[in-house]
């Protein structure tokens, strides 16, 4: 399992709809293996120069997906920082070969320079073909921003061309579009959009052709047609599953609050000596998730 440690104060605006927003003081990407319940991390994906975030595996596990941009400040004296609104994140990739261990070199799948955006949130599609991921003005939390649109990528004409081509999604609204993820098949996507009234993020589902044309988005169905006219409930991080989810939330939460914990070896090198930070996001990504049910 790939994740990013983050530092991610929040704090306000005063004149815009959205007033919350966040900025990504430090971070780094680690990653947890699971045989020999070890937490590592390597040069190549937690440099201090850099901030790393929204780690995301290729479908074959072969490569490891995640934003990078540069970090404009070196010790932050107030919040947010001065150049924070400069901040806009690459897409890049590294390969990693799970058997001996070894992380290859970083390649810049889409720079920021490039896309003249932000780049946020990277999902691919179960069948390696397609990259789904978001773009913004600038940071890394699209929720939060209303120039937050969808892209995709793809994938498998890049392996044949060795370029990398995208499209901006025509299901994209003038609200905040975010929190994507792709069924087993890869035919189906779901995300979050404020398109209703900008202030709630609700979850909507869009087919997605053999072509790579994403269709036009639906609503979540409920049993109550008015049912989101009086809900007051945001809905973030939709994920499609094959199967009923067995444990309650009640049960989750008490996993959660439990003092029960798994030893692990932190092996950090001393790199990005800054840790631990005083807040921590962690934000994860499975590379074999079967492994982590079969007991």
């Amino acid at each position: 399992a790939a994740y990013s440690i983050n530092h991610l104060p929040r704090f306000y605006h005063f004149a815009r709809n959205e007033v919350r927003d966040t900025v990504d003081l430090n971070s780094l990407l680690a990653y947890y293996l699971l045989d020999s319940k070890t937490v590592k991390t390597s040069p190549e994906i937690s440099k201090k120069s850099r901030l790393e975030t929204w780690p995301a595996w290729s479908a074959d596990g072969r490569y490891l997906y995640f934003c990078s941009a540069a970090m404009l400040w070196s010790e932050p004296n107030e919040l947010p920082p001065k150049r924070y609104k400069e901040v806009k994140y690459d897409l890049v990739r590294i390969s990693y070969d799970i058997e001996s261990d070894r992380w290859g070199e970083l390649e810049t799948v889409l720079s920021a320079e490039d896309a003249g955006l932000s780049i946020a949130m990277p999902r691919i599609s179960p069948d390696g073909h397609w990259l789904l991921f978001c773009t913004c003005n600038y940071g890394c939390f699209p929720p939060w921003q209303q120039s937050s649109d969808l892209y995709l990528m793809d994938l498998k004409a890049a392996q044949e061309t060795g370029q990398y081509k995208y499209r901006r999604l025509q299901i994209n609204s003038g609200q905040s579009e975010s929190w994507t993820s792709w069924s087993s098949n890869s035919r189906w996507i779901a995300f979050s959009s404020k398109r209703r009234h900008g202030v709630f993020t609700r979850p909507y589902l869009s087919y997605v052709d053999q072509q790579g044309k994403v269709h036009k988005p639906i609503l979540l169905p409920q049993k109550d047609p008015l049912f989101y006219d009086s809900c007051l409930d945001t809905y973030s991080i939709p994920e499609l599953v094959t199967q009923p989810v067995q444990a309650t939330g009640e049960k989750l939460g008490r996993v959660v609050r439990s003092s029960r914990k798994i030893e692990v070896e932190n092996i950090f090198n001393g790199l990005k000596d800054a840790l631990p930070w005083p807040w921590v996001t962690v934000i994860c990504d499975i590379c074999r998730p079967d492994l982590l049910f079969e007991n």
